[in-house]
């Protein structure tokens, strides 16, 4: 089982009002963050065919998409899903070093306790994040965040299994070695919400503690590049 950045870029005019709004306020580039999983073994199939977290275009698939859907809730879907993988976007991804079948645990826990992308705090990205314009720690639920927000706490909890990847910003940019600010770098985000789409792909690439690979181009090359099998030889 494999697991995947996504990077999506549509054309502007098949965005939400909001989402055009955001794109042109925060400098274009990628449109949208989210997980992809290859590979699927029977278990996390069974997890990702439940209607209440998944679209029915996931269902029985050994290859699916982690993202926020049109109700601003992360859900599982096809990346064939002519709905919102359509022709008109491009999408390129990026192999991640991560145990995968935790990543959709992560994923599957976070999707059923519906967190809601709420449009306010798009604000902190139009500010580059600089303005906080949200609590960095909250006592319950799930932390603010967009499709980049919720793909942090999805990686941060699989790779600690610790619920503070849920609520506290602080915890999640620590785990993924995202720069924070600092005498040197006063200007980074200091919240999850106020990485763009784009921004959040750089900071994962820039860190020293999660390795993410080169881009892939499109799904179908993704999914027929899987890892080379070594065999030894014993004389």
């Amino acid at each position: 089982m494999r697991a995947y950045l996504i990077s999506a870029t549509w054309p502007v005019h098949r965005l939400t009002t909001l989402g055009q709004v955001s794109w042109v306020l925060t400098g274009g580039g990628s449109c949208h963050l989210g997980i992809f999983f290859a590979d699927c073994t029977p278990e996390a199939i069974a997890a990702h065919s439940d209607p209440l977290i998944a679209h029915k275009t996931a269902r029985g698939q050994s290859e699916v998409t982690w993202d926020i859907w049109y109700d601003s809730r992360p859900k599982f879907q096809s990346w064939q899903n002519p709905l919102y993988y359509s022709s008109a976007g491009t999408y390129t991804l990026y192999r991640l070093k991560v145990d995968a079948e935790k990543l959709h645990e992560a994923c599957v826990r976070i999707t059923e306790m519906r967190p809601k992308s709420k449009w306010y705090n798009r604000f902190n990205a139009l500010f580059g994040g600089v303005l906080p314009f949200n609590a960095a720690v909250v006592q319950s639920g799930v932390g603010g965040g967009s499709c980049a927000g919720v793909t942090f706490r999805a990686l941060a909890l699989a790779l600690t299994d610790d619920d503070r990847a849920l609520t506290d910003d602080y915890f999640v940019f620590r785990t993924l070695g995202v720069q924070q600010v600092s005498c040197g770098h006063p200007f980074v985000p200091r919240r999850i919400t106020g990485y763009t789409p784009r921004g959040a792909l750089e900071a994962l690439q820039a860190s020293e503690t999660l390795w993410v690979g080169n881009p892939i181009y499109g799904f179908p090359a993704a999914i027929g590049r899987r890892p080379r099998q070594i065999q030894f030889q014993v004389s």
